[in-house]
């Protein structure tokens, strides 16, 4: 409960560190209270680091196991990841030297990040059975740790990815709608997609937040500050997507060997292997087309957020689907004790793609 405290206590510092940067004015010039509580925000981040590892530890010594076992586990890790990633994009976005509206928006963004974890630690302790479950034998292996971390941590960097590009189609909207010079078919194509996969659990907080801090940028004059960072949004993304796509690849290529090891095949074209392989194919098109094709800003911003809705399929979504019904890495259900989990698998079958079990 006190790492749910720090990650709330954290957020609202990232998010008051980007306010302040915004509230100095035109000028962006980073003020004594803004770099202060930019760094706070980040003590606090590694202090909810620390916390939640001391929890997965305690967790590792009661099941016996590493946890990752159902989903309470699972959810944990995410929440633990979440933070880690964010942890390392503050360094890889260098938001500890960038001074002006790209420091705003990445401490905002921090701050979005942090809330996020935040959720999964809260619905992880009020939503789930903290019952644990025996590992199968299939999955005792040194392939399971380093497979899921792989994953999880590559899950939610991409996700942040999506939420940056989702913050520049939400000011594209905002820009829309107060100040014109966006088409209007175009202005309400953005709208109605990216207010609709994640609907009213993430997009349209963060979409209503992009237009309030439009409205109040152009009350104060300088909506045309924000027009800067839009421009290098394409850059933002990318560095963050280069952090996390590397840990995709590795987590299909140690699934793939960890399946070669146990069973002889590299592949077994189980229906969530496909769903998983699919998510990994949507980021490589992202990087062929914007190498090859020259697919930049807004075209490759697009991509990210097909990418992560691919992710969201994959992770959680594919276990409603009818097609999950005979696959072997089916873990969601009805929230109890389940088998799964990243690592997790049906019938003591271990992962062999990008989801692990």
């Amino acid at each position: 409960m006190f790492s749910l405290f720090l990650l709330k206590v954290g957020a609202l510092m990232a998010g008051a560190a980007g306010v302040l940067r915004f509230w100095t004015g035109a000028r962006m010039l980073a003020s004594r209270p803004t770099v202060q509580s930019g760094r706070i925000a980040q003590w606090l981040l590694w202090a909810t680091a620390g916390l939640l590892a001391w929890s997965l530890l305690m967790r590792w010594s009661e099941a016996g196991h590493f946890p990752s076992q159902t989903m309470y586990e699972v959810l944990g890790y995410c929440a633990f990841m979440t933070v880690v990633s964010t942890a390392v994009l503050v360094y890889v976005l260098d938001l500890n030297r960038t001074r002006e509206v790209g420091g705003g928006m990445g401490h905002l963004l921090l701050g979005v990040a942090l809330i996020g974890a935040c959720a999964l630690v809260w619905f992880r302790i009020l939503g789930l059975d903290t019952g644990d479950k025996n590992l199968p034998p299939a999955l005792q292996s040194y392939w399971f740790i380093p497979h899921i971390t792989a994953l999880i941590f590559s899950y939610v960097t991409l996700t942040i990815a999506y939420l940056a590009a989702l913050a520049y189609f939400g000011l594209v909207f905002a820009r829309g709608l107060f100040e014109g010079g966006v088409p209007r078919g175009k202005m309400w194509a953005i709208g109605l997609f990216t207010w609709a996969p994640f609907a009213f659990v993430v997009n349209v907080p963060v979409v209503l937040g992009c237009i309030g801090l439009h409205a109040w940028a152009r009350r104060r004059g300088w909506a045309g500050q924000l027009d800067g960072w839009l421009a290098g949004v394409d850059d933002f993304t990318y560095r963050i997507f280069s952090t996390g796509f590397p840990f995709l690849t590795a987590g299909l290529m140690m699934g793939a060997l960890w399946a070669q090891e146990a069973w002889a095949n590299y592949w077994g074209w189980d229906s969530k292997e496909v769903s998983a392989l699919i998510s990994w194919l949507v980021y490589v098109c992202y990087l062929h087309l914007r190498w090859v094709g020259g697919w930049r800003g807004e075209k490759g911003l697009w991509i990210l957020l097909i990418g992560a809705v691919s992710i969201l399929i994959t992770f959680q979504l594919f276990g409603y689907l009818p097609e999950s019904v005979d696959s072997l890495h089916k873990y969601t259900g009805d929230f109890e004790l389940q088998a799964g989990g990243e690592g997790g698998a049906a019938e003591g079958r271990m992962g062999t793609g990008l989801e692990g079990g």
